[in-house]
């Protein structure tokens, strides 16, 4: 099985060789950079940028918005755990049982177990 030549033209594309950095993939470049022609730059117009504008404001708003939202719902909700927080203690507090201790001597005793165990 052999391999017949292509019929290119030595004009069209000369004979190279294998690239010295070994890149095969690369094309030869034939012009400069510079020299390729450049699009016309697209360029909104005024009326677009300002809807563009009003839009980008009209987000920015709503999100400002739902943020302070957020952070008032947070502010209520920690107000009413404490609130709820500190009914309990009352509560637990009301529901203790205590009797007063009429004897002095007793009152003494207990206050110098309480220093001692600070």
């Amino acid at each position: 099985s052999s391999v017949q030549p292509a019929d290119v033209s030595e004009e069209a594309a000369p004979l190279r060789g294998r690239p010295k950095s070994g890149k095969v993939w690369k094309s030869v470049r034939t012009e400069r950079s510079s020299s390729a022609r450049c699009d016309k730059v697209f360029h909104t117009s005024w009326s677009k940028k300002m809807q563009l504008k009003l839009s980008q404001q009209a987000a920015k708003a709503m999100e400002a918005e739902l943020r302070a939202k957020r952070k008032e719902e947070a502010d209520e909700r920690r107000s009413r755990l404490a609130a709820k927080r500190k009914r309990r203690e009352e509560n637990v507090r009301k529901a203790e049982v205590t009797c007063t201790i009429k004897n002095p001597a007793k009152i003494r005793k207990t206050r110098k177990r309480l220093l001692r165990k600070v």
